[in-house]
Protein backbone atom coordinates (compact mmCIF):
# COMPACT_ATOMS: atom_id res chain seq x y z
CA UNK A 1 0.00 0.00 0.00
CA UNK A 2 2.65 2.52 0.85
CA UNK A 3 4.48 1.63 -2.07
CA UNK A 4 1.59 2.48 -4.18
CA UNK A 5 1.05 5.22 -2.74
CA UNK A 6 4.85 6.67 -2.79
CA UNK A 7 4.48 5.75 -6.56
CA UNK A 8 1.64 8.06 -7.22
CA UNK A 9 3.19 11.18 -5.23
CA UNK A 10 6.37 10.48 -7.38
CA UNK A 11 4.37 10.64 -10.61
CA UNK A 12 2.46 13.83 -9.25
CA UNK A 13 5.90 15.90 -8.72
CA UNK A 14 7.85 14.51 -12.27
CA UNK A 15 4.41 15.81 -13.45
CA UNK A 16 4.65 19.19 -11.36
CA UNK A 17 7.97 19.93 -11.68
CA UNK A 18 7.91 18.92 -15.60
CA UNK A 19 4.97 22.03 -15.89
CA UNK A 20 7.02 24.36 -13.86
CA UNK A 21 9.93 23.85 -16.42
CA UNK A 22 7.81 24.40 -18.83
CA UNK A 23 6.41 27.67 -17.14
CA UNK A 24 9.74 28.63 -16.96
CA UNK A 25 11.33 29.09 -20.31
CA UNK A 26 10.09 30.24 -23.61
CA UNK A 27 12.46 30.04 -26.50
CA UNK A 28 12.22 32.46 -29.80
CA UNK A 29 10.30 29.88 -32.36
CA UNK A 30 7.83 29.50 -29.61
CA UNK A 31 7.25 33.17 -29.14
CA UNK A 32 7.31 33.11 -33.46
CA UNK A 33 4.44 30.55 -33.03
CA UNK A 34 2.69 32.45 -31.14
CA UNK A 35 2.84 35.65 -32.78
CA UNK A 36 1.69 33.45 -36.11
CA UNK A 37 -1.30 32.01 -34.77
CA UNK A 38 -2.52 35.16 -32.81
CA UNK A 39 -1.24 38.59 -34.98
CA UNK A 40 -4.86 40.57 -36.67
CA UNK A 41 -2.58 41.36 -39.69
CA UNK A 42 -2.00 37.79 -40.61
CA UNK A 43 -5.76 37.10 -39.95
CA UNK A 44 -6.78 40.57 -42.01
CA UNK A 45 -4.65 39.11 -45.01
CA UNK A 46 -5.42 35.91 -44.73
CA UNK A 47 -9.56 37.23 -45.40
CA UNK A 48 -7.84 39.50 -48.31
CA UNK A 49 -6.49 36.18 -49.94
CA UNK A 50 -9.59 34.76 -49.80
CA UNK A 51 -11.80 37.48 -50.96
CA UNK A 52 -9.09 37.65 -54.11
CA UNK A 53 -10.03 33.45 -54.70
CA UNK A 54 -13.42 34.60 -55.20
CA UNK A 55 -12.35 36.70 -58.47
CA UNK A 56 -11.34 33.69 -59.96
CA UNK A 57 -15.20 32.44 -59.67
CA UNK A 58 -16.51 35.50 -60.59
CA UNK A 59 -14.11 35.23 -63.93
CA UNK A 60 -15.35 31.76 -64.56
CA UNK A 61 -18.86 32.69 -64.48
CA UNK A 62 -18.40 34.71 -67.93
CA UNK A 63 -18.90 30.93 -69.13
CA UNK A 64 -22.07 30.01 -67.87
CA UNK A 65 -25.25 31.47 -68.53
CA UNK A 66 -27.99 33.90 -67.07
CA UNK A 67 -30.96 32.95 -66.03
CA UNK A 68 -33.57 35.09 -64.83
CA UNK A 69 -37.07 34.18 -63.73
CA UNK A 70 -39.78 37.75 -64.65
CA UNK A 71 -42.79 37.36 -63.33
CA UNK A 72 -45.94 40.03 -63.05
CA UNK A 73 -49.65 40.46 -61.90
CA UNK A 74 -52.15 43.09 -62.44
CA UNK A 75 -55.30 44.97 -62.92
CA UNK A 76 -56.90 46.26 -66.38
CA UNK A 77 -60.12 48.36 -66.36
CA UNK A 78 -61.27 48.85 -70.34
CA UNK A 79 -64.46 51.45 -70.93
CA UNK A 80 -65.27 51.49 -74.44
CA UNK A 81 -68.22 53.88 -75.99
CA UNK A 82 -69.25 53.64 -79.49
CA UNK A 83 -70.80 57.25 -80.74
CA UNK A 84 -74.27 57.31 -79.91
CA UNK A 85 -73.85 54.26 -77.82
CA UNK A 86 -73.54 53.18 -73.98
CA UNK A 87 -70.47 52.92 -72.53
CA UNK A 88 -69.06 49.18 -71.98
CA UNK A 89 -66.39 47.83 -69.61
CA UNK A 90 -64.29 45.66 -69.55
CA UNK A 91 -61.94 44.19 -67.32
CA UNK A 92 -58.80 40.97 -66.23
CA UNK A 93 -56.28 40.36 -64.24
CA UNK A 94 -53.06 39.79 -66.63
CA UNK A 95 -51.02 37.26 -64.78
CA UNK A 96 -47.58 36.62 -66.66
CA UNK A 97 -44.04 34.20 -65.99
CA UNK A 98 -41.07 33.88 -67.97
CA UNK A 99 -37.91 33.03 -68.44
CA UNK A 100 -34.97 34.78 -69.90
CA UNK A 101 -31.45 32.73 -70.57
CA UNK A 102 -28.65 34.47 -71.48
CA UNK A 103 -25.63 33.25 -73.04
CA UNK A 104 -22.12 34.89 -74.72
CA UNK A 105 -20.68 32.75 -76.88
CA UNK A 106 -18.04 35.07 -78.03
CA UNK A 107 -16.45 38.03 -76.33
CA UNK A 108 -12.66 37.96 -78.99
CA UNK A 109 -11.15 36.81 -76.08
CA UNK A 110 -12.04 38.97 -72.75
CA UNK A 111 -13.55 36.02 -70.46
CA UNK A 112 -9.78 34.46 -71.29
CA UNK A 113 -7.75 37.42 -69.92
CA UNK A 114 -10.73 38.32 -67.49
CA UNK A 115 -9.91 34.70 -65.76
CA UNK A 116 -6.08 35.25 -66.54
CA UNK A 117 -6.27 38.63 -64.01
CA UNK A 118 -7.92 37.07 -61.49
CA UNK A 119 -5.41 34.10 -61.19
CA UNK A 120 -2.48 36.16 -60.83
CA UNK A 121 -4.40 38.14 -57.86
CA UNK A 122 -5.23 35.58 -56.36
CA UNK A 123 -0.87 34.98 -56.74
CA UNK A 124 -0.68 38.73 -55.72
CA UNK A 125 -2.41 38.13 -52.49
CA UNK A 126 -0.37 34.74 -51.65
CA UNK A 127 2.39 36.64 -51.95
CA UNK A 128 1.09 39.40 -49.87
CA UNK A 129 0.15 37.05 -46.92
CA UNK A 130 3.87 35.61 -47.68
CA UNK A 131 5.12 39.20 -47.00
CA UNK A 132 2.86 39.70 -44.16
CA UNK A 133 3.92 36.88 -42.43
CA UNK A 134 7.43 37.63 -43.22
CA UNK A 135 6.84 41.00 -41.62
CA UNK A 136 5.12 39.90 -38.83
CA UNK A 137 7.68 37.51 -37.62
CA UNK A 138 10.48 39.83 -38.53
CA UNK A 139 8.49 42.19 -35.78
CA UNK A 140 7.95 39.38 -33.30
CA UNK A 141 11.88 37.99 -33.60
CA UNK A 142 13.31 42.19 -32.71
CA UNK A 143 11.11 42.76 -29.76
CA UNK A 144 11.59 39.09 -28.64
CA UNK A 145 15.22 39.97 -28.71
CA UNK A 146 15.15 44.03 -27.62
CA UNK A 147 13.69 41.88 -24.42
CA UNK A 148 15.98 39.58 -24.13
CA UNK A 149 18.70 42.52 -24.22
CA UNK A 150 16.86 44.49 -21.68
CA UNK A 151 16.16 42.29 -18.99
CA UNK A 152 19.74 41.02 -19.49
CA UNK A 153 20.93 45.07 -19.46
CA UNK A 154 18.86 45.41 -16.05
CA UNK A 155 20.67 42.32 -14.65
CA UNK A 156 24.11 43.38 -14.80
CA UNK A 157 22.38 47.33 -13.30
CA UNK A 158 21.39 45.78 -10.43
CA UNK A 159 24.75 43.66 -10.06
CA UNK A 160 26.25 47.16 -11.02
CA UNK A 161 24.38 48.68 -8.34
CA UNK A 162 24.91 46.32 -5.70
CA UNK A 163 29.09 46.70 -6.27
CA UNK A 164 28.96 50.46 -6.02
CA UNK A 165 27.28 50.26 -3.38
CA UNK A 166 29.67 48.14 -1.44
CA UNK A 167 32.39 50.50 -2.34
CA UNK A 168 30.65 53.48 -0.71
CA UNK A 169 30.26 51.35 2.44
CA UNK A 170 34.18 50.06 2.35
CA UNK A 171 34.93 53.95 1.25
CA UNK A 172 32.99 55.21 4.27
CA UNK A 173 34.23 52.84 6.58
CA UNK A 174 37.82 53.87 5.56
CA UNK A 175 37.11 57.51 5.93
CA UNK A 176 36.21 57.08 9.83
CA UNK A 177 39.77 55.55 10.30
CA UNK A 178 41.05 58.67 8.23
CA UNK A 179 42.36 56.01 5.32
CA UNK A 180 40.63 58.63 2.54
CA UNK A 181 39.52 61.93 2.20
CA UNK A 182 35.77 63.06 1.79
CA UNK A 183 36.43 63.60 -1.96
CA UNK A 184 36.86 59.82 -2.28
CA UNK A 185 33.43 59.36 -0.55
CA UNK A 186 31.97 61.85 -2.65
CA UNK A 187 33.10 60.56 -5.68
CA UNK A 188 31.64 56.90 -4.62
CA UNK A 189 28.40 58.64 -3.80
CA UNK A 190 28.30 60.29 -7.43
CA UNK A 191 29.28 56.65 -9.19
CA UNK A 192 26.04 55.47 -6.86
CA UNK A 193 23.98 58.10 -7.85
CA UNK A 194 24.76 56.62 -11.27
CA UNK A 195 24.29 53.44 -11.04
CA UNK A 196 20.95 53.99 -9.74
CA UNK A 197 20.24 56.38 -12.60
CA UNK A 198 21.51 53.57 -15.03
CA UNK A 199 18.94 51.48 -12.87
CA UNK A 200 15.75 53.34 -13.23
CA UNK A 201 16.60 53.32 -17.33
CA UNK A 202 16.54 50.07 -17.84
CA UNK A 203 14.01 49.17 -16.10
CA UNK A 204 11.99 51.60 -17.96
CA UNK A 205 13.15 50.45 -21.20
CA UNK A 206 12.14 46.77 -19.78
CA UNK A 207 8.70 47.70 -19.18
CA UNK A 208 8.56 49.42 -22.97
CA UNK A 209 9.98 46.21 -24.28
CA UNK A 210 7.65 43.86 -22.52
CA UNK A 211 4.99 46.40 -24.02
CA UNK A 212 6.47 45.89 -27.84
CA UNK A 213 6.29 41.91 -27.35
CA UNK A 214 3.16 41.83 -25.82
CA UNK A 215 1.98 43.97 -28.97
CA UNK A 216 4.19 41.98 -31.53
CA UNK A 217 3.76 38.04 -29.53
CA UNK A 218 -0.31 38.57 -28.15
CA UNK A 219 0.64 37.44 -25.10
CA UNK A 220 2.71 38.30 -22.03
CA UNK A 221 6.50 37.55 -21.92
CA UNK A 222 8.05 34.65 -19.61
CA UNK A 223 11.36 33.91 -18.68
CA UNK A 224 13.31 34.10 -22.41
CA UNK A 225 16.94 33.98 -23.39
CA UNK A 226 18.95 34.79 -26.99
CA UNK A 227 18.31 31.88 -28.98
CA UNK A 228 20.80 28.90 -28.85
CA UNK A 229 19.92 28.16 -32.80
CA UNK A 230 19.45 30.56 -35.77
CA UNK A 231 17.97 30.00 -39.07
CA UNK A 232 20.23 29.05 -42.00
CA UNK A 233 20.86 31.78 -44.38
CA UNK A 234 23.01 31.54 -47.49
CA UNK A 235 26.48 30.53 -47.48
CA UNK A 236 28.08 32.88 -50.08
CA UNK A 237 27.58 36.00 -51.70
CA UNK A 238 26.34 34.61 -55.03
CA UNK A 239 23.70 32.53 -52.99
CA UNK A 240 22.72 35.39 -51.40
CA UNK A 241 22.52 37.97 -54.19
CA UNK A 242 20.12 35.03 -56.34
CA UNK A 243 17.57 34.23 -53.28
CA UNK A 244 17.41 38.50 -51.99
CA UNK A 245 16.68 38.58 -56.16
CA UNK A 246 13.67 35.97 -56.34
CA UNK A 247 13.15 35.39 -53.15
CA UNK A 248 12.69 38.50 -51.24
CA UNK A 249 8.88 39.04 -50.52
CA UNK A 250 9.02 42.64 -51.89
CA UNK A 251 10.51 41.46 -55.14
CA UNK A 252 7.82 38.54 -55.48
CA UNK A 253 5.00 40.53 -54.86
CA UNK A 254 6.49 43.13 -57.06
CA UNK A 255 6.63 40.15 -59.54
CA UNK A 256 3.28 39.54 -59.40
CA UNK A 257 1.85 43.09 -59.44
CA UNK A 258 3.82 43.32 -63.10
CA UNK A 259 2.01 40.49 -64.14
CA UNK A 260 -1.51 41.62 -63.30
CA UNK A 261 -0.03 44.74 -64.97
CA UNK A 262 0.04 43.47 -68.21
CA UNK A 263 -2.88 40.52 -68.20
CA UNK A 264 -5.30 44.26 -67.72
CA UNK A 265 -3.49 45.45 -70.89
CA UNK A 266 -4.09 42.54 -72.91
CA UNK A 267 -7.84 42.64 -71.82
CA UNK A 268 -8.43 46.30 -72.75
CA UNK A 269 -7.01 45.84 -76.29
CA UNK A 270 -9.26 42.68 -76.45
CA UNK A 271 -12.48 44.65 -75.18
CA UNK A 272 -12.11 46.38 -78.53
CA UNK A 273 -13.38 43.26 -80.56
CA UNK A 274 -16.89 41.83 -80.83
CA UNK A 275 -19.21 40.24 -78.80
CA UNK A 276 -21.73 37.77 -79.46
CA UNK A 277 -24.77 36.62 -76.92
CA UNK A 278 -27.41 34.32 -77.13
CA UNK A 279 -31.12 35.19 -75.51
CA UNK A 280 -33.75 32.52 -75.22
CA UNK A 281 -37.08 33.70 -73.48
CA UNK A 282 -39.95 31.69 -72.38
CA UNK A 283 -43.41 33.26 -71.70
CA UNK A 284 -46.92 32.28 -70.61
CA UNK A 285 -49.82 34.81 -70.15
CA UNK A 286 -53.16 34.02 -68.23
CA UNK A 287 -55.91 37.28 -68.82
CA UNK A 288 -53.19 39.08 -70.64
CA UNK A 289 -55.86 41.27 -72.14
CA UNK A 290 -59.88 41.79 -72.81
CA UNK A 291 -59.57 39.52 -76.19
CA UNK A 292 -57.70 36.69 -75.47
CA UNK A 293 -57.41 34.38 -72.49
CA UNK A 294 -54.25 32.58 -72.25
CA UNK A 295 -51.16 33.56 -74.87
CA UNK A 296 -47.53 31.69 -74.98
CA UNK A 297 -43.99 32.46 -76.77
CA UNK A 298 -41.25 31.64 -77.33
CA UNK A 299 -37.96 33.93 -78.17
CA UNK A 300 -34.51 32.95 -79.51
CA UNK A 301 -31.95 36.06 -80.44
CA UNK A 302 -28.46 36.48 -81.10
CA UNK A 303 -26.91 39.92 -80.62
CA UNK A 304 -23.80 41.06 -81.75
CA UNK A 305 -22.20 43.85 -80.35
CA UNK A 306 -18.69 45.71 -81.51
CA UNK A 307 -18.10 48.53 -80.05
CA UNK A 308 -16.69 50.86 -83.47
CA UNK A 309 -16.06 53.57 -81.52
CA UNK A 310 -16.67 55.26 -77.54
CA UNK A 311 -15.75 58.69 -77.98
CA UNK A 312 -11.72 57.61 -77.36
CA UNK A 313 -11.64 56.74 -74.07
CA UNK A 314 -10.79 52.61 -74.88
CA UNK A 315 -7.69 54.35 -76.36
CA UNK A 316 -7.06 56.62 -73.72
CA UNK A 317 -7.22 53.13 -71.02
CA UNK A 318 -4.80 51.23 -73.03
CA UNK A 319 -2.17 53.77 -73.09
CA UNK A 320 -2.66 54.39 -69.45
CA UNK A 321 -2.20 50.34 -68.86
CA UNK A 322 0.81 50.39 -71.13
CA UNK A 323 2.30 53.32 -68.61
CA UNK A 324 0.89 51.17 -65.66
CA UNK A 325 2.92 48.12 -67.19
CA UNK A 326 6.03 50.25 -67.17
CA UNK A 327 5.52 51.46 -63.88
CA UNK A 328 5.01 47.90 -62.04
CA UNK A 329 8.38 46.58 -63.83
CA UNK A 330 10.38 49.83 -63.25
CA UNK A 331 8.77 48.63 -59.17
CA UNK A 332 10.01 45.48 -59.37
CA UNK A 333 13.73 46.16 -61.00
CA UNK A 334 13.72 48.76 -58.02
CA UNK A 335 12.82 46.06 -55.54
CA UNK A 336 15.57 43.60 -56.42
CA UNK A 337 18.11 46.14 -56.44
CA UNK A 338 16.74 47.46 -53.13
CA UNK A 339 16.71 43.43 -51.48
CA UNK A 340 20.22 43.03 -53.00
CA UNK A 341 21.74 46.09 -51.06
CA UNK A 342 20.11 45.24 -47.75
CA UNK A 343 20.75 41.53 -48.29
CA UNK A 344 24.83 42.93 -48.39
CA UNK A 345 24.42 45.63 -45.65
CA UNK A 346 23.07 42.71 -43.40
CA UNK A 347 25.70 40.18 -44.48
CA UNK A 348 28.30 42.99 -43.75
CA UNK A 349 27.18 43.59 -40.51
CA UNK A 350 26.84 40.38 -39.32
CA UNK A 351 30.56 39.67 -40.11
CA UNK A 352 30.97 42.98 -37.68
CA UNK A 353 29.08 42.25 -35.11
CA UNK A 354 30.89 38.26 -34.86
CA UNK A 355 34.22 40.51 -34.56
CA UNK A 356 32.61 42.92 -32.37
CA UNK A 357 31.48 40.24 -29.66
CA UNK A 358 35.07 38.30 -29.76
CA UNK A 359 36.40 41.96 -29.29
CA UNK A 360 34.24 42.50 -25.95
CA UNK A 361 34.43 39.09 -24.16
CA UNK A 362 38.38 39.92 -24.45
CA UNK A 363 37.50 43.00 -23.08
CA UNK A 364 35.68 41.96 -20.09
CA UNK A 365 38.44 38.87 -19.42
CA UNK A 366 40.91 42.33 -19.63
CA UNK A 367 38.41 44.14 -17.30
CA UNK A 368 37.99 41.68 -14.74
CA UNK A 369 42.18 41.31 -14.30
CA UNK A 370 42.22 44.64 -14.15
CA UNK A 371 40.17 45.75 -11.38
CA UNK A 372 41.75 42.83 -9.49
CA UNK A 373 44.96 44.60 -10.07
CA UNK A 374 43.68 48.26 -9.07
CA UNK A 375 41.88 46.81 -6.09
CA UNK A 376 44.91 45.08 -4.72
CA UNK A 377 47.13 48.46 -5.64
CA UNK A 378 44.29 50.55 -4.10
CA UNK A 379 44.67 48.72 -0.59
CA UNK A 380 48.32 49.34 -0.90
CA UNK A 381 47.94 53.18 -1.60
CA UNK A 382 49.27 52.60 -5.08
CA UNK A 383 45.70 53.59 -6.38
CA UNK A 384 42.80 55.96 -5.26
CA UNK A 385 38.80 55.32 -4.89
CA UNK A 386 38.16 57.08 -8.38
CA UNK A 387 40.47 54.82 -10.03
CA UNK A 388 38.41 51.48 -8.81
CA UNK A 389 35.17 52.94 -9.62
CA UNK A 390 36.65 53.56 -13.03
CA UNK A 391 37.51 49.95 -13.49
CA UNK A 392 33.90 48.42 -12.22
CA UNK A 393 32.44 50.79 -14.75
CA UNK A 394 34.98 49.97 -17.54
CA UNK A 395 33.75 46.06 -16.73
CA UNK A 396 30.84 47.46 -16.79
CA UNK A 397 30.22 48.97 -20.21
CA UNK A 398 32.06 46.41 -21.65
CA UNK A 399 29.42 43.53 -20.64
CA UNK A 400 26.35 46.37 -21.55
CA UNK A 401 28.71 45.96 -24.92
CA UNK A 402 28.66 42.40 -25.41
CA UNK A 403 24.72 42.16 -24.85
CA UNK A 404 24.10 44.78 -27.44
CA UNK A 405 26.62 43.45 -29.93
CA UNK A 406 25.04 39.99 -29.36
CA UNK A 407 21.34 41.33 -29.90
CA UNK A 408 22.60 43.14 -32.66
CA UNK A 409 24.00 39.77 -34.18
CA UNK A 410 20.89 37.87 -33.86
CA UNK A 411 19.09 40.42 -35.41
CA UNK A 412 20.90 41.06 -38.47
CA UNK A 413 20.93 37.34 -38.94
CA UNK A 414 16.68 37.22 -38.75
CA UNK A 415 16.84 40.39 -40.72
CA UNK A 416 18.99 38.61 -43.70
CA UNK A 417 16.18 35.57 -43.29
CA UNK A 418 13.59 37.67 -44.11
CA UNK A 419 15.74 39.41 -47.02
CA UNK A 420 15.89 35.94 -48.68
CA UNK A 421 12.20 35.20 -47.98
CA UNK A 422 12.74 32.44 -45.68
CA UNK A 423 11.26 34.20 -42.88
CA UNK A 424 7.88 32.11 -42.62
CA UNK A 425 6.27 29.49 -40.13
CA UNK A 426 6.88 26.64 -42.52
CA UNK A 427 10.73 27.47 -43.72
CA UNK A 428 11.82 27.74 -39.79
CA UNK A 429 9.64 24.72 -38.96
CA UNK A 430 7.63 26.94 -36.09
CA UNK A 431 6.03 24.23 -33.33
CA UNK A 432 2.77 24.49 -35.39
CA UNK A 433 -0.11 22.10 -35.17
CA UNK A 434 -1.84 23.40 -38.52
CA UNK A 435 -0.28 25.67 -41.06
CA UNK A 436 -2.90 27.89 -43.00
CA UNK A 437 -2.84 26.79 -46.32
CA UNK A 438 -4.45 29.51 -48.97
CA UNK A 439 -5.03 27.01 -51.30
CA UNK A 440 -7.45 25.27 -49.79
CA UNK A 441 -10.01 28.20 -50.13
CA UNK A 442 -9.05 28.37 -53.87
CA UNK A 443 -9.90 25.14 -54.34
CA UNK A 444 -12.92 24.51 -52.54
CA UNK A 445 -14.36 27.97 -54.27
CA UNK A 446 -12.86 27.91 -57.71
CA UNK A 447 -15.65 26.07 -60.03
CA UNK A 448 -18.72 26.76 -57.41
CA UNK A 449 -21.35 27.14 -59.28
CA UNK A 450 -23.24 28.75 -56.20
CA UNK A 451 -23.65 28.63 -52.52
CA UNK A 452 -22.52 30.89 -50.00
CA UNK A 453 -19.34 28.80 -48.79
CA UNK A 454 -18.47 27.83 -52.36
CA UNK A 455 -21.37 24.66 -51.80
CA UNK A 456 -24.29 23.99 -54.32
CA UNK A 457 -26.87 25.78 -51.44
CA UNK A 458 -30.26 26.45 -53.11
CA UNK A 459 -31.04 30.42 -53.47
CA UNK A 460 -34.07 29.73 -50.73
CA UNK A 461 -31.11 28.46 -48.32
CA UNK A 462 -29.50 31.36 -48.71
CA UNK A 463 -32.46 33.23 -48.06
CA UNK A 464 -32.98 31.66 -44.68
CA UNK A 465 -29.18 32.37 -43.58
Amino acid sequence: MWVYIIKCLSFIFLINLFITYSSLGQNINQALSLAYSNHPLLFAERAAGRAASENVTEALSGWRPEVHLDSSIGKKLVTSKLNGGSANTKNNTPITVGVNVTQNIYDAGQREEALKIAESEVLLAHAELMKIENDVLLESAFAYLDLVKEQLLLKIALKNLQVVERQLEATKDRFEVGDVTITDVSQAEARLADALANQVRAESDLESAKASYFSAVGEEAQEILFPEIVPSFPANIQELKEKSSSLNPTVVTSIHREKVAKNKLNLAKKELGPSIDLRASVNQSWDPNTFFEEQRYLDLTATLNWPLYRGGKEWSKIRKLREKVTQATAEKDNSIRVANEKALQLWSRIERSKAQIIAYKSSIHANEVALEGVIEEEYVGARTVIDVLDAENELFRAKANLIKAERDLYIYIYSLVAVVGDLNARQLNLPIAVFYNPEEYYNKVRNSWGGIEGERNSFFDVLKN
